[in-house]
């Protein structure tokens, strides 16, 4: 929304530099600078029109109610992603896990298979008169 903006000229901004070098100095008031200001810049009339200049452009506020729009889906979109990214992070940590649980299982399967051969081939190699015994 423009209502309620102000335009200042050069002469302006000169003058607000003006007050703000003779307001930085110590001991001086606000009301104190301006009047030393005004007198300095030849403002006399206290009554002096100030213009509001607002700018009433539909086009213009038809565009940036657009822009809040597509923002907002984009804002919308933005979030829906991120809840996606969110679950394919959940899915990938509980992927590794199976994962890993699995290789635990492998792992420990293949041990108990090598403990079995070498058991089998331990017996194999006893004399059959030891069997016996």
């Amino acid at each position: 929304d423009l209502k309620g903006q102000v335009m200042f000229s050069e002469y302006d901004l000169e003058m607000f530099k003006r007050l703000l070098l003779i307001k930085a100095e110590p001991g001086r008031t606000i009301e104190e600078s301006c009047r030393l200001v005004g007198e300095e810049f030849g403002i006399l009339d206290k009554n002096q029109v100030i213009t509001d200049i607002s700018y009433e452009n539909e086009g213009y506020n038809q565009a940036i109610e657009e822009l809040k729009e597509l923002i907002l889906m984009q804002n919308n979109k933005i979030d829906e992603l991120t809840i996606k990214l969110n679950e394919q992070s959940n899915q990938t940590k509980v992927i590794e896990t199976s994962v890993g649980d699995r290789d635990q299982q492998l792992v420990r399967l293949m041990k108990e298979m090598l403990e079995v051969k070498r058991m089998v081939a331990a017996s194999e190699k006893k004399k059959w008169w030891i069997f016996w015994k």
